[in-house]
């Protein structure tokens, strides 16, 4: 149909062509010799122009070989005689003219077949570490030969000015014209390649020579380094990748795949399939490691050489490369189109291969036919997106690009494609998730079609699916925040709604009308839209005298009757505030930056400190412009706060150095004044500097904090000699809250005193004050006091999940409400989870000791509008205590599919194996290994007669294939129980056991009787030779 026509566009880029190979790479210089030169790239052409050296080529000596074609063309000619030496070839098509881009250049060596030669093998490495490499033989060497005649050179590759000249050379002649030569290493630890040239009689011969670290990270084979390129099949892309073997010397060991790191080219990352420490140097050894390293080659659309880098992901200088050849593969297409044949995709992926073999064609009668076995969900909302599962038998498509999903004119989109390991183009189990398309049409029922094309065979499978209508009744709003805002100011909310249509994709804010006060008004974004809830977010501007404003929030055609509504409470422009300090005292003498922090003051005008002395005067001060403390995109009043940084000189602050000082700071800013204590201590009085930890857990013995102290046990102890032993000797001693604490230690830091002791366990929460005493050194009784805040807690939570349906019975056990917290009713607490208050069923136990206090309950978690963590809250009703603990919501593990649904008495299934089921269950944990889940038939766990062969878990769903166990006829269950250890909560630990829920889900399961097939039928004389034996018919 030419009206429903598109374009396009399309970028061809041209591929330079280059040399593949030349063969041989040497010959006589006599000429005469055939050379094929192998060009990748290079135009069909079959009159080309090849020089040798200065040599143009006859046409009778230059030919293109039938075998070329256009990915690689094949030019083979005939040496003509030169000089000895290194040639160049030039090969370029006839016509193309001067400077032709598709010029290709190579090397050729002529040799002098009557001049002394290196005989074969040629020793290519050698670690420096050795004093010599292995013996050389040199053929047609000349006779009388001495060592003065015979000069060795090392020259390195990258570093031409790096030469070495050996001597002491060892050499004898093994025949008349052959001689043996032992050549020394240079005394050298420069590592590298290096030309070693040996020069005999105005002869010289030379041979790259890799002088290496024994002990050093190299390279020492690798193996299936020429894979192919990626092939195009029926106008789909394939990703052919296979496996490369590379063995690594001197490698660190020990390590994981996730622990090495492979690029190519410095651009693709190459996967890590497995690691293998192959040899282990035992002890005083070494040079001896040995580690062989597997690796997925990237796949690449177009063939030629790629460098690998592989290394330790903590070792970058421990890296070693080597050379990846891509390769053109067979035309796949082409090639099993002649022979009747289908191509074999699914064994081409899983096993890639270069030439064109039989093995990977397929009779296009051989490709399975698909049949549809379940649909979860069958039905879902009319206006689209929920997810369906639905469960295949012989489909032949491996990947969800490869399939399509229709309803009419409409096309489903593919979330997600599950095959069973074994499956192929012939026989398959396969699972889809689609996600639906919006109902169109008043026929609540709609035919899905899924189909996949392989060349010219088109497979299809069809189902129904029934469209829902709506849900009605009045929507609500499930979350507002923040639920109460300023006067005068305009902020951003986040509005959740329940009972709320779902949007389709992609969300548009403007299928969402807002009233504010009766005025239309639009969200700013669409955060998140399912069958559950709606959330969004908006802008939303509070009149100055305002007490509330009203919201009211529908869907477009839905109509304002369904609308839900909330009310905000509006409240007056905070008045500039002041915050907080620090620090709140120093020392006499000493140089002060006193921080200040005044919330609610937007636009900071003149800004002046000033220090009130006792007499009344007034001391200037130094004050830098305030730093902006709120969000960066606050604009209002309420959210800012500045920071200021007022300066006091140490001549400012000498002066008050007589006694104890409480001084004022007067900040002056935006029209208001803010006085801001500040102490003042003599530099000899005793002062405390820090104590750490300033906060504890209440009820809790054996927390350790360390006091450092100046000037105690008395003034310039530290000067003077060891403050420490001051205090040992004037027995230290710490209370806090009244009770004693342990002294651990006491030692000298610093020119600090620092004091560690045991704090007591107290029972109920607070700041603590604490003292600490000692005698100095004229036994005067010298002390100091500081504070310690306990703090409540919430110390056990079981289960720390529960269903969103609620119902949930959870125990809570809060510590450190004191002793006034005997609680015996529920009706003297309450518990919140997230906005939501639940019920507090019973009180199992409330202490209240001189040490410890605590109270534990058990607690009903109301339903929840969809999974996830939410904030909860345990208090009492008075308000006088209030503990925070978290408590996740999770979905009812589910069986949304059992594929095949059915066995045979013997556990016979239909499956590829003819064993086993596969199971997929969402809402589910993660499974790792079969030992994670239990499996029942008929409602008992079955053990190993239902084994676990195959696991496949994600976020999303996890899949298990089952070997069905045997079972008389008829309609029985499989369930799925969790058995395994459950990930720690995001907030938890590794070490800490939590308590969580049974996740376990069931579903329908059928054993069927089969009927009696005949295996045989026979004439008897192959099965009883008996009497009763028919025999031409008769009996």
């Amino acid at each position: 149909r030419a009206d429903r026509g598109f374009s396009l566009r399309y970028t061809y880029h041209a591929m330079r062509p280059y040399v593949h190979s030349v063969n041989p790479h040497a010959a006589s210089s006599l000429g005469g010799a055939t050379v094929v030169v192998a060009i990748n790239n290079f135009p069909l052409d079959r009159s080309v122009w090849v020089v040798f050296g200065d040599v143009i080529l006859g046409k009778d000596d230059v030919r293109v070989l039938d075998v070329s074609n256009t990915e690689q063309v094949l030019v083979s000619f005939t040496t003509p005689a030169t000089a000895p030496g290194l040639v160049e070839i030039q090969v370029t098509p006839q016509g193309c003219g001067y400077e032709c881009s598709s010029t290709v250049h190579a090397d050729f060596v002529q040799l002098d077949t009557l001049a002394p030669r290196l005989e074969t093998p040629i020793p290519t490495e050698g670690p420096f570490q050795e004093e010599k490499m292995p013996t050389l033989t040199i053929a047609n060497s000349p006779v009388g030969a001495s060592a003065s005649d015979i000069t060795v050179l090392f020259t390195h590759s990258a570093n031409s000015s790096l030469v070495f000249e050996i001597g002491g050379v060892g050499f004898e002649y093994a025949s008349a014209d052959s001689l043996l030569l032992e050549i020394p290493h240079p005394h050298t630890r420069h590592a590298g390649h290096y030309q070693v040239s040996i020069m005999l009689f105005g002869y010289t011969m030379t041979f790259d020579y890799e002088l290496y670290d024994v002990n050093a990270v190299r390279l020492q084979s690798s193996a299936g380094t020429r894979v192919p390129i990626s092939a195009l099949v029926y106008g789909r892309k394939y990703e052919l990748q296979q496996l490369v073997f590379v063995s690594v010397a001197n490698f660190p060991q020990t390590l994981g795949v996730s622990d090495i790191v492979a690029d190519m080219d410095a651009e693709t990352a190459v996967e890590i399939q497995a690691v293998q420490d192959t040899t282990t140097c035992v002890p005083a050894a070494s040079g001896c490691r040995r580690t062989q390293i597997t690796l997925l080659s990237p796949s690449v659309e177009a063939p030629g050489v790629k460098t690998v880098t592989l290394y330790p992901a903590d070792r970058p200088d421990a890296s070693v490369e080597f050379s990846i050849e891509y390769v053109v593969v067979c035309e796949w297409e082409v090639f099993c189109g002649g022979l009747g044949s289908i191509v074999d995709t699914k064994k081409l992926v899983d096993d890639p291969a270069i030439e064109c073999s039989a093995s990977y064609c397929l009779a296009a009668s051989a490709i399975g036919n698909p049949v549809i076995d379940s649909v979860y969900p069958s039905s879902g909302l009319e206006t689209g997106g929920d997810l369906v599962t639905i469960s295949l038998r012989d489909f032949p498509a491996m990947s969800k690009d490869a399939v399509s999903v229709r309803v009419g004119t409409r096309v489903a989109g593919v979330e997600a494609m599950r095959v069973l390991q074994g499956s192929g183009l012939e026989r398959s189990s396969t699972q889809l998730d689609i996600r639906t398309p919006a109902s169109v049409g008043a026929d609540p029922i709609a035919q899905f079609t899924i189909s996949t094309r392989i060349g010219p065979v088109v497979r299809r499978a069809s189902f129904e699916f029934l469209y829902r209508p709506v849900i009605s009744g009045n929507s609500e709003v499930v979350v507002a925040e923040p639920a109460v805002v300023y006067q005068g100011e305009t902020v951003d909310m986040f509005v959740e709604m329940g009972n709320f249509p779902q949007l389709p994709q992609p969300w548009d804010p403007a299928e969402i009308t807002i009233l504010v006060d009766g005025i239309p008004t639009q969200a700013t974004s669409i955060v998140s839209s399912d069958s559950s809830s709606t959330a969004f977010t908006m802008s939303l501007s509070v009149s100055s005298g305002a007490d509330s404003t009203t919201l009211s929030v529908f869907a477009n055609n839905y109509g304002i009757e369904t609308a839900g509504v909330v009310e905000i409470q509006a409240v007056p422009q905070p008045a500039p505030t002041l915050v907080s300090w620090y620090p709140q005292s120093a020392r006499s003498g000493e140089e002060v930056t006193v921080i200040v922090v005044i919330a609610h003051v937007l636009e900071p005008g003149a800004v002046s400190a000033q220090l009130a002395l006792p007499n009344g005067t007034m001391l200037l001060l130094g004050v830098s412009q305030p730093q902006t403390l709120a969000y960066s995109d606050c604009t209002q009043r309420s959210c800012f706060k500045a920071e200021f940084r007022v300066a006091i000189s140490p001549d400012q602050s000498a002066s008050l150095a007589l006694e104890l000082v409480v001084l004022n700071i007067v900040v002056s800013v935006d029209a208001s004044a803010f006085e801001v204590p500040f102490t003042f201590t003599p530099s000899t009085a005793v002062a405390v500097e820090l104590v750490e930890p300033s906060v504890i857990r209440s009820s809790r013995s054996g927390s350790d904090v360390a006091v450092f102290l100046r000037n105690f046990p008395s003034p310039g102890c530290g000067l003077q000699g060891s403050c420490a032993e001051e205090a040992k000797g004037g027995n230290v001693g710490v209370l806090v809250g009244g009770k004693a604490g342990t002294i651990v230690a006491i030692e000298d830091v610093d020119g600090l005193l620092s004091v560690s002791f045991t704090a007591p366990a107290l029972s109920s929460a607070g700041v603590k004050q604490a003292t600490i005493a000692s005698r100095d050194w004229s036994a005067q009784l010298v002390s100091t006091s500081f504070e310690i805040t306990y703090t409540d807690y919430i110390e056990n939570v079981a289960p720390i999940d529960g269903l969103v349906s609620g119902g949930t019975a959870v125990t809570v056990t809060a510590v450190g409400w004191g002793a006034d917290s005997l609680v015996q009713s529920p009706a003297t607490l309450w518990v919140r989870f997230a906005n939501r208050l639940g019920a507090v069923l019973q009180v199992l136990e409330s202490v209240s000791t001189p040490v410890r206090s605590s109270v534990t309950v058990v607690v009903a978690a109301p339903a929840a509008s969809k999974p996830g963590l939410v904030p909860c809250q345990l208090g009492t009703a008075d308000g006088s205590w209030v503990a925070s603990f978290r408590f996740d919501y999770v979905a009812p593990p589910i069986i949304s599919s059992v594929f095949p649904p059915r066995a045979s008495m013997q556990g016979v299934t239909s499956a590829p194996d003819g064993r086993s089921v596969l199971v997929s269950i969402r809402n589910f944990p993660l499974v790792s290994s079969a030992a994670d889940v239990e499996v029942s038939f008929g409602g008992s766990a079955c053990g190993a007669m239902c084994r676990i062969t195959g696991v496949e878990s994600s976020d999303t769903v996890v899949a298990l294939q089952i070997t069905v166990p045997a079972a008389k006829a008829g309609k029985t269950s499989v369930s799925v129980r969790y058995i395994g250890q459950e990930q720690a909560p995001s907030y938890g630990d590794a070490v800490s056991t939590y308590t969580r829920i049974e996740k376990r889900a069931e579903a329908a399961f059928e054993y069927f009787a089969p009927q009696m097939l005949v295996q045989s039928a026979k004439w008897c004389s192959q099965c009883n030779t008996g009497r009763t034996c028919l025999v031409n018919g008769r009996g």
